[in-house]
């Protein structure tokens, strides 16, 4: 027999495939792969559904977000210009930092999320 014969290469028909390397780089990709879509599924999973329907919330810098006299809160969405929360669209984030929810549609600002003591 021609070629490797260590343990950790795998003999299949006319090609050598280094097996435990491949084994490995599938399995890391896999799950990085699934980590990512946690990730993704935790944050969303945390939004009240009259604030998000699946696509409208995103965390922003805190210190995009400006304190109106009346209590709102106004940010510059780069799509749809100033977006003026209602103090009553204001609520308190599940982790340390800032979202908001805009419709992606036509720009409708749903919540904000602030840090608590912001």
């Amino acid at each position: 027999m021609n070629g490797p014969t260590w343990k950790f290469w795998l003999w299949r028909g006319e090609d050598w495939f280094f097996g435990p390397i491949v084994a490995l780089c599938g399995a890391g990709a896999i799950f990085f792969f699934c980590l990512a879509i946690a990730i993704a599924v935790k944050a969303h999973s945390w939004y009240p559904q009259e604030c998000c329907s699946e696509n409208d919330c995103r965390p922003v810098p805190c210190e995009e977000l400006y304190e109106q006299d009346d209590g709102g809160i106004k940010y510059n969405d780069l799509t749809f210009g100033d977006r003026i929360f209602s103090k009553e669209k204001i609520k308190p984030s599940q982790d340390r930092y800032c979202h908001v929810c805009i419709g992606l549609q036509a720009g409708t600002p749903y919540c904000v999320f602030v840090m608590q003591g912001s």
